[in-house]
């Protein structure tokens, strides 16, 4: 066993360790890799989804959700096009010029024809997407979030930058080093784990770096 100060580093480390062993029976967390979202970039015409890796966005660009799997992204921007009567041609999702075969159904309103003004459009798209936003990363730069175990007076300095989890140590004079390393994919369940910790325990202990 590996001793940790709380609840945040054992579920880091779970993370961590079941993505470098990864053990046959425990395929959840072995699956939760980087994952994909939609970066909402401005084609020069109009907003034309591309589906990404979360470290493949550039600064703070718009994006929306993320999603295990390229199936799972593909099928939600498609029930998006449907609820909202958007275009699947200028989201990408259809070939061809012209109205689209969901206008010439009334299923969609009409921007890849003229009938509707792409600006419409997009704010509709936009709209949709905003209820998946990525949480902004709080910080400047990379943090350390401690935690405390006041029974053994144990502490651990969680290293983190942008939701990934770089490195966990337990005394401080190691974190000039461990800034020097790389810092690692983005790792949808450990961004789940930081964030869910953040929202319960709003008075952590931050050390920025």
């Amino acid at each position: 066993y590996r001793a940790t100060a709380g609840e945040l580093g054992a579920l880091l480390l779970e993370s961590a360790e079941v993505k470098r062993l990864q053990p046959l029976y425990n395929r959840q967390l072995r699956r939760q890799r980087g994952g994909f979202t939609w970066a909402l970039r401005d084609a020069g015409s109009g907003i034309c989804p591309q589906l990404l890796a979360p470290e493949q966005l550039v600064g703070g660009e718009p994006h929306a959700g993320l999603f295990r799997t390229r199936r799972q992204a593909m099928e939600w921007l498609r029930q998006e096009t449907r609820e909202h009567q958007l275009c699947l041609r200028l989201l990408g999702l259809e070939a061809g010029s012209g109205a689209c075969f969901a206008a010439q159904l009334g299923q969609c309103r009409g921007a890849c024809c003229g009938r509707e003004p792409r600006v419409e459009h997009d704010a509709r798209l936009l709209a949709g997407c905003a209820r998946l936003r990525v949480a902004a990363w709080p910080w400047s730069g990379a943090v350390a979030l401690v935690e405390h175990d006041a029974r053994h007076d144990f502490r651990q300095w969680h290293v983190l930058d942008q939701w990934c989890h770089i490195a966990t140590v337990d005394d401080p004079a190691e974190l000039p080093a461990v800034l020097q390393r790389p810092r690692p994919a983005f790792s949808l369940d450990a961004y789940q784990i930081l964030l869910g910790h953040l929202r319960r325990h709003p008075n952590t202990e931050v050390v920025a770096l």
